[in-house]
């Protein structure tokens, strides 16, 4: 259980700088970058940090792009089938593998099984901090051979890795560090009244690697809701269903205030993935009929833009925005693969 790995312990918070937000104003227009290693393969790509590391994964081999290169090219990680969902600050990379939720040091290292409880049939790791907790999803076997999904975390430190521990009947999406010694890990807990429920768990670090689960809020109380991103600074988005109807629309949490974002038009889906201190991306389209969902972001004063019309000239049909950095640059994929937006 206990395996050396080699990150440093800490209960400071990263620098406000990394908190998803530029130190300097974003310079150049954004340009399409196609991310397809060929046409004959399916890709994806899942999160970007700010030194511009792509990950995602092609044809069920987990890899990365590096978006500095002019023509950047899929290069596989270690260890075989599987995908990777997200990458922090410190090019920690995390996911899926051949067994279960996988933990990358550095995009060119082996990769780490992370422990699922011992009635666990499946798990991934969706998200990473810059201290080393971890966030995903396990599916635990119970008596009546009956699978339920778990909310569960994990935390990298230079003794190995501790966890998993169990949140709540759900899954985990995101995590950040808010405050020193504490983080946020978001997702969705199991609700009576709407089925699952946006939620925040409180997660507080300790000085031996380890960190003490203390309890769990609901972002968006009174409704059926998932959060999938949160920053340093609290921010968080996700979807949540409104008005009792079929409409799923897409949140921003800022400073503690739940604000709609708009689908547009006559659309009736959105949901937020990812953001920066001013951005929110996401996809939005008619729940009904797939081929309309397009890859979305809603800016500062949470004005809608379909980012599909604006910079690919062409259609892409089923697409969706999933990840973006401080600079404002925007990853994702589609029916036709994977992509990038970058500044040039």
């Amino acid at each position: 259980r206990w395996a050396a790995i080699g990150v440093a312990i800490g209960l400071v918070c990263p620098l406000a700088a990394r908190a998803k937000k530029p130190n300097k104003p974003p310079s150049g227009d954004l340009h399409l970058v196609e991310l397809h290693p060929s046409a004959d393969q399916y890709a994806s790509a899942r999160s970007i940090n700010d030194a511009g590391i792509v990950v995602g994964g092609v044809d069920g081999i987990p890899g990365f792009w590096n978006a500095r290169e002019a023509a950047p090219t899929f290069v596989p990680l270690r260890g075989g089938e599987g995908v990777a969902f997200s990458i922090n600050e410190d090019g920690e990379i995390v996911g899926w593998g051949p067994n279960g939720p996988s933990y990358w040091a550095s995009r060119h290292a082996d990769p780490v099984d992370l422990p699922m409880p011992t009635n666990a049939t499946y798990g991934w790791a969706n998200g990473i901090s810059l201290d080393g907790v971890v966030v995903g999803e396990v599916g635990l076997r119970n008596d009546d051979d009956t699978v339920t999904n778990w909310a569960v975390a994990w935390r990298i430190h230079d003794l190995g890795v501790f966890g998993p521990v169990l949140l709540s009947v759900g899954g985990a999406n995101d995590v950040a560090c808010v405050a020193p010694g504490l983080h946020l890990a978001v997702g969705r807990s199991a609700d009576v009244d709407f089925g699952h429920v946006a939620t925040a768990w409180d997660l507080e670090l300790d000085p031996d690697g380890s960190f003490t689960f203390t309890g769990s809020t609901n972002v968006a109380p009174g409704h059926s809701a998932e959060a999938y991103a949160i920053t340093d600074a609290g921010d968080m988005t996700g979807i949540v269903k409104w008005g009792g109807g079929i409409e799923n629309t897409a949140f921003v949490i800022r400073n503690g205030s739940l604000i709609l974002l708009s689908s547009g038009g006559n659309n009736e889906y959105g949901v937020g993935y990812d953001l920066n201190d001013a951005e929110v991306v996401g996809k939005t389209g008619r729940w009904w009929l797939s081929n309309t969902m397009t890859a979305t972001q809603w800016n500062s004063r949470n004005k809608r833009q379909d980012l599909v019309r604006k910079y690919f000239g062409y259609g892409w049909p089923n697409t969706s925005a999933e990840g973006i950095i401080a600079a404002g640059e925007v990853v994702g994929f589609g029916t036709l693969g994977a992509w990038l937006l970058r500044r040039e």
